[in-house]
């Protein structure tokens, strides 16, 4: 196997393999959670706007 420097570490085509998977897994792991949070935040505001027109309808009475 061939050996590549890269910053002061050598990585063999294996490892440089393994590195990008797992960097690859973290991406989607991190897009995972953003669509998850913007999920909770959706819901949050649907809940908060539901709030506001249950309280409104309730003064205007």
């Amino acid at each position: 196997m061939l050996a590549r420097r890269r910053s002061n570490v050598f990585f063999t085509d294996v490892d440089r393999v393994s590195f990008e998977k797992a960097n690859e897994t973290r991406q989607n792991n991190l897009q995972s959670a953003t669509v998850s949070l913007q999920v909770v935040i959706g819901l949050c505001k649907r809940k908060e706007t539901a709030a506001l027109i249950s309280q409104n309808r309730r003064q205007s009475k």
